[in-house]
């Protein structure tokens, strides 16, 4: 049984619709090529909240209906906004190690990200569907939090007879507060210590047509770790060569840096080279840890008989 046929047998159950009616209504949507769930809500068959809490069920996650309250910034930042307008998840609740995810349609995207950043604070992840009306109120708060910062920053100015500071959109150029914003950094930050942890020798950090790739190079095979929005890929490569003090202006020819980082407790060096491409660029950061050594002849990946010739031969 796919997903629609769930929803309606959801939809029956709950009284909301007649199995005769199923028919009907699937012809009538075709015949206007909608989609039967957005068909049912555009003739007030059902509202946004019924249909929703609906599809909850059919797929077996909880339904949350947001009252209007008023959302932490805390909580709420803990998805950076650009992750949240791209993949229609909000966070809007947490209990000491758990967070609560709201989501307009389960995405598999969307849960690797959060579960990624979630997993950097040992976080518990509990997913719920939401409506578009819900996922739109909250997401409203991220403007709110941007518009008192920008407050702020008008009446500094006048204190100061300064020139109001504007918050800069996504086409702009990046600033030195862009690229050291909390979300980038922490991102970055994430990334790092995941690569260390898994052990892994590589990190590549990639533009693609629709998204930014970060993948790990573990036991010579590169592995896709995490899918972020393309539109903050700039600001993430920019973070990073503030990090290794490359140069932000160039981007046209390729760059090395180095970097030595304190993760986990350990300092760890990474050697940074930037890749020029055809519209952005693409950074390798190769880990260079010494604190793991040179590995055992057991690490190798030997059998046993081949194990016990070369120990016989050392």
């Amino acid at each position: 049984m796919d997903k629609q046929e769930q929803l309606l047998r959801v939809l029956t159950e709950k009284k909301l619709i007649s199995a005769e009616q199923i028919a009907e209504y699937n012809n009538q949507a075709s015949d206007t090529k909608m989609a039967l769930p957005f068909f049912l809500i555009t003739k007030k068959i059902v509202n946004e909240e019924q249909l929703t809490e609906a599809k909850a069920e059919a797929y077996g996650l909880p339904y949350f209906l947001y009252a209007d309250e008023k959302i932490p910034e805390e909580v709420l930042n803990f998805i950076p906004e650009e992750i949240a307008r791209n993949y229609n998840v909000v966070c809007f609740a947490r209990e000491n190690k758990t967070i609560k995810m709201g989501l307009i349609e389960p995405n598999l995207k969307a849960m690797e990200a959060v579960n990624f950043l979630a997993l950097d604070e040992k976080l518990t992840v509990e997913y719920y569907l939401i409506s578009q009306a819900s996922w739109q109120k909250i997401f409203k708060q991220y403007q709110k939090i941007e518009e008192e910062i920008s407050s702020a920053l008008q009446v500094k100015a006048k204190e100061e007879g300064d020139e109001v500071i504007a918050l800069k959109s996504d086409e702009e150029a990046l600033t030195g507060e862009d690229i050291n914003s909390a979300p980038v950094s922490r991102i970055v930050s994430v990334i790092i210590r995941h690569a260390v942890e898994a052990r892994a020798s590589d990190i590549h950090i990639e533009p693609f047509d629709k998204e930014s790739r970060v993948r790990y190079r573990i036991d010579g095979i590169l592995h896709t770790s995490l899918t972020l929005p393309k539109s903050i890929h700039n600001a993430i490569i920019a973070r990073i060569k503030v990090m290794s003090k490359l140069k932000l202006d160039e981007t046209r020819v390729p760059q090395d840096g180095r970097i030595r980082l304190l993760v986990s407790g350990r300092a760890v060096d990474f050697r940074i080279s930037t890749l020029p491409l055809a519209s952005q660029e693409k950074v390798v950061m190769r880990i260079l840890d010494t604190a793991k050594g040179a590995p055992a002849l057991e690490d190798l990946g030997f059998n046993v008989n081949s194990l016990r010739a070369m120990n016989e031969a050392v």
